[in-house]
């Protein structure tokens, strides 16, 4: 019984402390750092893809948030999936995007099927070599498409994950709220993953991928 304690024991520590430990210490010893390049001379076709339900409170600001973009504006566009919206979200959406009209897309579905069918609905109509996938409450800093583009420059990165903060708004403006111990042990992890070469979990919230490495 004595074993099997210190078996099961090891076996529940295993993802908090060994999985950790292993990982940071192949990100010290056997590093891989991916290739890291501007494309300020031809940066890559990106689409950034949402799928949304009812988002109409929201979807304004995110279209302005991809409109702030630092990116090369002839080179990123948005696809918003409307998942059988019964308020003004597509209407808001449009709205937001008038002065731009032909960089944002819309593809209506009538029947709800949630954010995995809605992607997989609009996959093969997408033809850009990124894709980055967000949701409706979430606004894209300034500098976001940038950052997560510029890893691929590596043949070898199929995906990255971006970073996502959440704030608050009250009478006060709007703050960035602290960070819990597992949301930073989370991105440490993440961090170490990505050091040692082997697959990351994204927050769904924020990431990019190759469209051609999608399955």
């Amino acid at each position: 019984m004595r074993v099997l304690a210190v078996l099961l024991s090891a076996i529940a520590a295993y993802p908090w402390i060994g999985y950790p430990a292993l990982v940071a210490a192949i990100a010290r010893w056997r590093p891989r750092t991916p290739r890291v390049a501007s494309f300020e001379l031809e940066p890559p076709h990106v689409v950034v893809l949402c799928v949304a339900h009812d988002e109409e409170q929201v979807i304004g600001a995110q279209v302005e948030g991809v409109l702030a973009q630092d990116y090369s504006a002839d080179r990123l566009r948005f696809l918003l999936v409307t998942d059988a919206c019964t308020d003004a979200t597509e209407a808001r959406y449009l709205e937001a995007a008038r002065s731009e009209p032909d960089r944002f897309a819309v593809l209506s579905l009538t029947e709800r099927g949630g954010k995995a069918s809605g992607i997989a609905v609009a996959w093969p109509q997408l033809a850009a070599e990124i894709v980055v996938l967000t949701d409706a409450n979430v606004v894209l800093g300034p500098r976001t498409v940038s950052a997560l583009v510029a890893p691929f420059a590596d043949p070898l990165v199929a995906a990255v994950a971006g970073a996502k903060r959440i704030v608050r708004s009250d009478e006060g403006g709007v703050h960035e709220e602290s960070e819990g111990l597992y949301w930073r042990l989370e991105h440490w992890l993440k961090r170490n993953e990505s050091a040692s070469g082997i697959s990351v979990v994204a927050d769904g919230g924020c990431w990019a991928l190759r469209r051609t490495a999608w399955d």
